[in-house]
């Protein structure tokens, strides 16, 4: 029931499964130890369990391994929520091995159910906006209980050869075969239709071919092949091709995606997606040959891939999987790691495969096959994505290896078996202790999951609306990171930095370079203090350091920027400046680049700066910039002086003073003649006077010099010209104060010109 866990507003589904996880193994030990008769029986069954001592001892080396990590508080993290999957598997293999009647049937028949819930959560409210034409492609609301598509996507896949098995299954009736129909399809057409994740299409056509072909080959074996077959392939193929011919239909209907758009996508590898997949994959080889024995540490591949990434990477979006797992789990925890992980899933597979060769395809394989296809599955999954971190997958593959156990008994040697039974005191103290540091660890996330719910939304959108009280609550220690990879005690010092407690804040930013050093976000805020301190040797230092670790980066080359202003040096700015043209093309570089020059030179005489940034002065929508073209122009008193005399002249233009408005308008025009408002208002201000001459004076060296296009300037001068009886140039301008947007023009033009 892991995936239909409610998300109590964690940022992170996982967290909370986790949690769940970990005081659902309290109570069911606590059940276990209660009575004498039981634990004993369950103590019995560890050391035939050999799937637990394999991922046992994939804990105890990525543990042993950890204190080598950049940040071991992160392996510990990512412990804590492994930990609930392997304690979970010593009781669910003794649940299903104890008693009289084998309860491996109960999880076969128990699975489809759960899917059946779990495909309904996608498809109603999916109808609910087809009903509505309120359909967006790809989006988390049809993700269901998981929370993420592509998780939905891959957890259908998992599950459905267990419906493949009822559905085949000689015994079952006809209400249980058309469920099954019925789930079949509806599993099919989410992935397709809705999800449209590619690896989960092509993951589950490879296993609708390979049971194909496993009924081909049954088929040889039988007298009546023909009639075999044709059932199997109709039960088989008549739902996928019902699909197809429906998300084909759609395409066609609406320029929707199809299933043939998206998986042709998959053979040039030139898409995004593809590429930045490829990349991923050859930064994990390469830390693999450079740490084949210890890894990076369990967890720290988020910070690896940082290091390894940073070229590519501009406002904190990082790579923090390798979408392999394979790649992922040798990166972190070694060869010996990957072995401990994987061995079992491999072993799995050929014990399976052997069995069913071995038997000659015999009914009694059946299921081996359908539970190989789930196993498969999740293999496919972890060359794709990163299912190690989705309690949902996991749980779902550890049933599944113990279903196997369970039905297929392996025979180790007495000395194995001996040395299960010695190891079987320390690994249930191991387990034990582990419990309580489980709901420990999971609940200090669970919250912290919480927090950064709140934090992570407000920083994405520059809201830092939350009680500075509050956040400073907030844990930072356990977990160290949010799950952008952003320090969360570098979130507490920007709180801090937003409130100009700037020298609180800097300890925080400290903390966060040790939690993640590869990050250079509290670098740059670090820096940015500083700065607001006037300790502009300090500001240079971690500016620049931001900057040149992760120039790409927006707030880097602000605040970089800003403090080379502060000592006046040109020529680092122009050579910032050129090198951040070349890397982004927006409109915010040049206007940095002129407020910082704004800083330096004042009035400066270069005309070549001059000539540049008037001429972006109309299409600039960011006033900094703005105004330090002005400060360019004008230097920073008068700029300040002519602002002042409009202001002035607002007031006065307000309370119909107009000959005083007019005064201080044109004084401001004086100061700034770049302002096209300070213009404007004096040519209204002299018209309401009825000093046309003066009034067109103003209004004319707006159209001429600065904005021939001014809405503004255009319908004040046509009202002159109407006044003036030049009624063929004053409807002229109307129409064009009209087409620049005034909102009376038009109805003048009505009135006057009609």
């Amino acid at each position: 029931m892991v995936g239909f866990i409610p998300n109590f507003e964690a940022s992170d589904r996982s967290a909370t499964q986790a949690l769940y996880l970990s005081i659902l193994n309290l109570l069911t030990y606590f059940y276990l130890f209660l009575n004498k008769e039981r634990r004993n029986n369950f103590l019995d069954s560890v050391h035939t369990n050999y799937y637990f001592l394999f991922i046992f001892l994939f804990f105890l080396w990525s543990l042993i391994t950890s204190p080598f990590a950049i940040n071991q508080t992160e392996s510990l993290r990512v412990l804590t929520e492994f930990g609930p999957i392997l304690v979970a598997i010593l009781p669910i293999y003794y649940f299903l091995n104890t008693g009289i009647n084998n309860k491996t049937s109960f999880i076969i028949n128990l699975i489809p159910v759960f899917l059946f819930f779990e495909i309904a959560a996608i498809i109603i409210p999916y109808l609910i906006d087809l009903n509505q034409d309120a359909i967006i492609s790809r989006s988390s609301r049809y993700a269901g209980v998981t929370g993420n598509i592509n998780i939905a996507a891959f957890s259908i896949v998992l599950k459905l050869p267990f419906v493949w098995h009822h559905l085949f299954k000689s015994e079952s009736t006809k209400l249980k075969r058309i469920m099954c129909m019925v789930i079949y399809t509806a599993g099919l057409f989410s992935i397709f239709s809705i999800h449209e994740t590619r690896g989960a299409m092509l993951s589950v056509l490879l296993i609708i071919i390979s049971t194909a072909l496993f009924y081909v080959f049954k088929s040889l074996r039988l007298n009546n092949k023909i009639v075999f077959l044709v059932k199997r392939f109709s039960l088989l193929l008549l739902p996928l091709f019902l699909v197809l011919s429906l998300n084909y239909y759609q395409g066609v209907l609406t320029e929707k995606t199809t299933v043939f758009n998206r998986l042709e996508t998959l053979q040039s590898l030139q898409d995004g997606s593809s590429q930045e997949r490829l990349r991923y994959y050859g930064q994990a080889l390469s830390s693999i040959a450079e740490n084949p024995i210890l890894g990076v540490g369990i967890g720290n591949w988020c910070l690896e891939s940082v290091k390894r990434d940073i070229d590519y990477i501009s406002n904190y979006v990082v790579a923090y999987h390798v979408h392999n797992d394979f790649l992922e789990i040798f990166a972190e925890t070694g060869i010996l790691g990957f072995l401990f992980f994987f061995g079992p899933l491999f072993f799995a597979v050929f014990i399976l495969i052997r069995k069913i060769i071995f038997q000659k395809f015999a009914d009694s394989t059946d299921f081996h096959f359908f539970l190989l296809l789930s196993i498969v599955g999740y293999l496919l999954d972890s060359f794709l994505n990163f299912p190690f971190s989705r309690p949902i997958q996991l749980i779902h593959l550890v049933l599944c290896m113990v279903v196997l156990s369970t039905i297929i008994k392996l025979k180790p040697s007495s000395k194995l078996e001996q040395l299960n039974k010695a190891l079987l005191k320390p690994i249930m103290g191991f387990i034990i202790i582990l419990i309580p540091l489980n709901v420990f660890g999971t609940s200090k996330t669970f919250k912290s999951n919480k927090e950064q719910y709140i934090l992570l939304g407000q920083f994405n959108s520059s809201q830092f609306i939350e009680p500075i009280e509050n956040v400073l609550k907030y844990e930072d220690q356990f977990p160290s990171l949010s799950g952008t990879t952003i320090p969360l005690s570098t979130f507490k010092g920007i709180y801090l930095t937003k409130n100009s407690r700037y020298e609180e804040a800097i300890p925080y930013y400290k903390r966060g370079i040790k939690s993640n050093p590869f990050l250079p976000i509290s670098e740059a805020y670090l820096g940015w203090n500083y700065y607001n301190l006037d300790k502009i040797d300090s500001a240079l230092f971690y500016t620049r350091k931001a900057f040149n670790k992760l120039p790409r980066n927006g707030a880097h080359y602000t605040y970089y920027m800003a403090a080379l202003s502060q000592i006046k040096d040109t020529m680092t700015i122009s050579s910032t400046y050129k090198k951040m043209k070349k890397l982004v093309d927006e409109e915010y570089v040049e206007n940095v680049y002129t407020i910082a020059l704004a800083g330096v030179l004042g009035k400066t005489n270069s005309e070549e700066i001059l000539s540049k940034a008037n001429a972006r002065l109309l299409e600039s929508k960011d006033p900094n910039a703005i105004k330090g073209i002005y400060i360019l122009n004008f230097g920073e008193e008068n700029t300040n002086k002519g602002h002042k005399a409009h202001e002035q002249g607002l007031v006065h233009f307000e309370n119909k003073q107009y000959d005083l408005a007019a005064q201080f308008f044109e004084v401001a025009t004086k100061f700034n003649n770049l302002e096209a408002p300070y213009f404007e208002n004096a040519g209204n201000a002299y018209m309401k006077l009825g000093d046309y001459s003066k009034s067109l004076y103003f209004l004319d060296y707006v159209l001429d010099k600065l904005n021939p296009n001014s809405a503004k300037a255009n319908y004040l001068k046509a009202l002159i010209l109407l006044e003036n009886k030049e009624k063929i140039q004053g409807c002229k301008l109307l129409l064009k104060a009209n087409k620049n947007g005034h909102p009376n023009a038009m109805r003048v033009y009505l009135i006057y010109c009609k």
